[in-house]
């Protein structure tokens, strides 16, 4: 039994992980064509869209 739930910590923590990257890799690249695109961003939205989106990434991999 303790095989199978450190198998399933370290698959819960790999998936976690993976998602977090696309997510803040996914937007990071969103922000940089935003500077390419506009000479001003509203900062407190950016950064909004990127809390809520990673929360959303985390809650769902971890309910998988």
């Amino acid at each position: 039994m303790k095989h199978n739930t450190l198998e399933w910590v370290i698959f819960t923590l790999k998936s976690v992980v993976s998602a977090l990257f696309f997510v803040f890799a996914f937007y990071g690249a969103m922000g940089l064509w935003l500077l390419t695109q506009q000479t001003t961003i509203n900062q407190a939205a950016l950064a909004g869209i990127w809390t809520q989106h990673t929360l959303a990434a985390v809650i769902g991999v971890s309910l998988r």
